[in-house]
């Protein structure tokens, strides 16, 4: 009697191969590359939306973790690298702002200076930091000819700290026609601080009957 030899047995299936998280994956990059330019000044915007695309990856591949993908480690570290962007992005753009805010502070002010020091500002100094009174021209002509004359100038530092003055006078006609003009300049007067100057002090003899009757006026004031 022959004996029967069995069939061999049929082979297993193969278990199907489990599916990976690409989204997961590209979260977790997107995450690293927002998270490391979200400081850099003008190119942190980009970095905020990467960071906005890892986030979105992010939830997306932990959902599909939950369907028994693998994954879910790199999921929450995209969504936490998106969240850490984020704050980084906020944080860079308020630098930002502020170190603009400050620039614009500090040329504003540089301008405000450089009037004051170039004349520019003459009408502001006048108004608030200097006082500048004018006297009465007086010439007189000697033995010789030679003319004595002065315009008495009192200049006040009505400012809060010491400040140098540049002061133009100017003489002119009843018609606005410059006659003459004159310096005064005041060094470090303290706040408070008067001090009495003259100009005019050298006028030819021809000019004198002119500078009676001429007006005197601020031209510039310059302060430093």
């Amino acid at each position: 009697m022959s004996q029967q030899i069995p069939a061999p047995a049929a082979p297993a299936p193969a278990p199907m191969p489990r599916k990976g998280n690409a989204l997961a994956l590209t979260g977790m990059i997107l995450g690293v590359v927002a998270l490391l330019l979200c400081l850099i000044p003008l190119v942190n915007g980009f970095a905020a939306f990467l960071g906005a695309l890892a986030l979105v990856f992010g939830i997306v591949g932990l959902v599909k973790a939950r369907d028994g993908r693998p994954g879910r480690g790199m999921a929450v570290a995209a969504i936490i690298l998106a969240v850490l962007a984020g704050i980084g992005f906020a944080v860079s753009t308020a630098f930002t702002v502020a170190a603009v805010d400050a620039m614009d502070t500090a040329v504003d002010e540089l301008d405000a200076d450089l009037d004051r020091i170039d004349g520019s500002a003459t009408d502001d100094l006048l108004a608030t930091d200097v006082s500048v009174e004018l006297g009465a021209f007086e010439a007189e002509s000697d033995e010789f000819g030679i003319v004595e004359s002065a315009l008495p100038v009192t200049v006040t530092n009505t400012a809060d700290e010491a400040f140098s003055y540049s002061i133009q006078i100017e003489a002119v006609d009843a018609d606005g026609n410059r006659i003459l003009d004159d310096y005064v300049y005041v060094d470090e007067l303290a706040p408070g601080q008067t001090k009495d100057e003259k100009v005019f002090l050298f006028v030819e003899s021809d000019q004198v009957e002119a500078m009676r009757a001429a007006t005197f006026q601020i031209v510039e004031v310059s302060q430093t």
